[in-house]
């Protein structure tokens, strides 16, 4: 009889843990940055509201003011998610590798968009709607 080896399905690390380590700080800080700004853009935004306008121009630009500063808070946002789930795979041992493919994300591309998700050909292949944007 031939004996089956098990393979362990522990994780090995994609990174090492002081490159693991910098990108996490280099997240978290990103993150308190985009709170920072968007706190900042609400409190602006209240402070703009409070305001008596003079005339229709001055309240339809303060109007088109704080609706921009409400979509960039959208993309705050949604920023926000992407690192949150960023630091998520650093926690369960996943960061770095491709969410579609399981191939390893470059380095290069970890550090210069530390949140991504997919490998460059994947994201790619996403962005041309060639590939269903997996769920995290």
């Amino acid at each position: 009889m031939a004996k089956t080896a098990t393979k362990s399905k522990k994780k090995k690390a994609v990174l090492p843990v002081k490159t693991l380590a910098q990108i996490k700080q280099h997240l978290e800080s990103e993150r308190t940055r985009i709170l920072d700004l968007y706190n900042q853009d609400l409190k602006e935004g209240k402070r703009t509201s409070n305001q008596g306008a003079e005339d229709l121009v001055d309240q339809a630009n303060k109007a088109y003011n704080r609706e921009l500063m409400l979509s960039i808070s959208t993309t705050e946002r949604e920023q926000i998610k992407l690192i949150d789930e960023a630091l998520e795979r650093i926690e369960d041992g996943t960061y770095g590798l491709c969410l579609h493919s399981g191939e390893k994300i470059g380095l290069p591309r970890l550090e210069a968009v530390p949140w991504a998700k997919y490998t460059i050909e994947v994201q790619e292949k996403v962005e041309k709607g060639l590939i269903e944007e997996e769920p995290f």
